[in-house]
């Protein structure tokens, strides 16, 4: 009887005797095992893991290439993006300089210099759609620091800078519409 037994464990246990990239390869290997049973698709085995299997790299990787793995958001700029830097002016005279330039804003990769006060870039918040950015900047200028989330729009040759309410404030910031100055 004890032979018998024995028997019977040893047919059972045959199938899962297989080479294990046999059973890998026809995602049976942990329905065999008893310890995951079908996915409720009728498929056994770990659907994660087969679409890995079908995933093509580009050349070099993701991060090599700037990219994000799929299904993860694109990382947002450190730096503020190119088509912002420059000298903007609410008024012809702002963008020939000199004391009248009192609505100047020069954007650079990290900072928004204005007449009397600079805004150095903390945080990315938005870069979406490409024509717009969301950050948070830390200001000083005339003797006080204070910190504000600018929204600045791009349309054309045009700059709309929208500084989110200083918590003294009754009502929003009202939008500012810069023109690139030339050259």
């Amino acid at each position: 009887m004890r032979y018998l037994l024995l028997a019977a464990v040893a047919v059972l246990a045959l199938p899962s005797c297989r080479p294990a990239g046999d059973a890998a390869k026809s995602g049976e290997a942990m329905a065999e095992g008893g310890a995951l049973g079908a996915t409720p698709t009728g498929k056994s085995g770990d659907p994660v893991a087969e679409e890995a299997e079908n995933v093509v790299l580009p050349p070099g990787g993701f991060q090599q290439n700037g990219l994000s793995p799929p299904g993860e958001p694109e990382p947002l700029p450190t730096m503020i993006p190119a088509q912002f830097h420059g000298r903007w002016g609410l008024t012809a005279a702002d963008c020939r300089g000199g004391a009248a330039a009192k609505g100047l804003l020069t954007i650079d990769d990290s900072r928004l210099v204005f007449y009397e006060s600079q805004g150095v870039l903390d945080r990315i918040d938005s870069n979406t759609p490409p024509n717009r950015l969301v950050a948070n900047f830390g200001f000083r200028g005339e003797g006080m620091t204070w910190e504000r989330v600018e929204t600045l729009t791009l349309a054309g040759g045009r700059l709309e800078r929208r500084p989110d309410p200083i918590a003294d404030q009754a009502g929003p910031a009202e939008a500012l519409t810069y023109s690139r100055c030339p050259g």
